[in-house]
């Protein structure tokens, strides 16, 4: 397609995905101003910190913090502490840190799917009930995520800077996962 000019396809669409999700959206032929969303990484507000304070995951993702965990580790880890699953999972997100190793899709992104999926795996026996409930939340947490930061590390991570940003961001996808994983324990 001539329109792309030199860039993929998917960050073409993304690009455009973010700059019309960005100033605003069509709702019945009328335009309207979105909702201004708060990026991960910005200071929190009063109300976020009382939240933050009470979330079991968000003070485990700080506690891990500088352990050597990847992010794609430490969003898995944490809800593997919160559903009670065996540590030794953590394994499985190894390869998934930055990006997948190439600042693609992001970590905290990807660890927090799989957390979901041994969080219904833990919950729902039947393979079509477990895919019906992790469907369902990956695609809240999948649309919490893209309306507050892009999808790929490339993209990502010039935009935050420092330890204390980064652990901002980590610990509002801790509050968000586990209000979504709360269901299942």
């Amino acid at each position: 397609m001539d329109i792309q000019r030199g860039c993929s396809r998917r960050d073409w669409l993304q690009k455009c995905g973010l700059i019309a999700g960005g100033m605003v959206c069509l709702t019945d032929s009328t335009m309207v101003k979105a909702k201004k969303v708060i990026p991960l990484w910005e200071p929190f507000t009063s109300e976020e910190e009382a939240v933050i304070e009470k979330s079991s995951m968000a003070q485990d993702m700080a506690a891990l913090m500088g352990k050597g965990y990847s992010c794609a580790e430490l969003s898995l880890l944490t809800s593997l502490h919160y559903v009670k699953r065996p540590e030794e999972h953590v394994h499985a997100a190894a390869g998934f840190g930055g990006g997948l190793g190439h600042g693609d899709l992001c970590g905290l992104l990807m660890g927090g799917i799989m957390g979901i999926g041994f969080a219904a795996g833990k919950k729902f026996e039947d393979s079509k009930e477990r895919w019906a409930f992790v469907k369902k939340i990956r695609n809240v947490y999948w649309d919490w995520w893209t309306a507050h930061v892009p999808l790929h590390c490339k993209d990502l991570r010039p935009l935050y800077h420092g330890r204390e940003a980064y652990l901002r961001m980590c610990q509002r996808v801790a509050v968000k996962l586990e209000s979504l994983i709360s269901e299942t324990v």
